[in-house]
């Protein structure tokens, strides 16, 4: 339990106080646990680095431009105008008309990330970061994790077309990620959303062969 006394926070039973910017940090760690799932940020994953900005050498070979104004471009235009996310979602809507409902804001990050990116567009990619939940980037661990899992499953996320997200999580997770979704704890559900948004900038990354390095850019580089 929680006790207040003067500005001080104590936990449990033992008499150990903490002041409240010590308390809100304490409680800023374990929500980045909690909204990981508890299974992706493992020990010795040091943070991913990535360039203030990048652009791809062209379009990733798979890429198909519309003919008509995507709504990603609204979304990618309005980002490098210095909107957050969650700024352009509020205004961009499902459906045409204004009974349309407001998409996301991690639909905006995915505009940028994965078509603006795709597209061979400069993208601002530390902002983007960002301005997404610190537990959805993939630490190295993470990218490990994944790069062997496309290797056994027999995808290169940059030659194929085909996204596998869930064949690559259920061979990082285990079986248990085909059950009925629900039957799945709401732990479950949780950890496998922070998992699909790593595994979104994963692809996203390698398929426009962005330059990342882990742990303040002292270890090596990935592409």
């Amino acid at each position: 339990p929680l006790r207040e006394r003067q500005g001080l926070v104590g936990v449990g039973g033992g008499g150990v106080l903490l002041d409240s910017d010590s308390t809100q940090s304490l409680i800023d760690l374990i929500k980045t646990f909690i909204g990981s799932g508890g299974i992706s940020q493992e020990h010795g994953g040091a943070q991913i680095t990535l360039p203030e900005s990048f652009q791809p050498s062209g379009p990733w070979k798979h890429f198909l431009a519309g003919a008509k104004r995507a709504k990603w471009e609204e979304s990618y235009d309005r980002f490098l105008r210095g909107e957050h996310p969650q700024a352009i979602a509020m205004q961009q809507k499902l459906t045409s008309g204004a009974e349309g409902k407001p998409i996301q804001p991690g639909t905006v990050i995915g505009h940028i990330l994965e078509s603006a990116l795709q597209a061979g567009k400069q993208v601002p990619l530390r902002r983007l970061a960002e301005c997404d939940d610190l537990a959805n980037l993939p630490n190295e661990a993470d990218w490990e994790k994944m790069d062997n899992a496309s290797i056994k499953i027999g995808c290169d996320p940059v030659e194929s077309n085909q996204r596998r997200d869930k064949e690559i999580l259920v061979e990082m997770v285990g079986p248990e990620v085909e059950m009925d979704f629900t039957q799945k704890t709401d732990e479950q559900k949780a950890g496998e959303k922070v998992w699909y948004a790593k595994i979104k900038w994963w692809v996203a990354l390698k398929r426009a062969k962005a330059p990342v390095s882990f742990g303040g850019g002292g270890k090596r580089q990935r592409t």
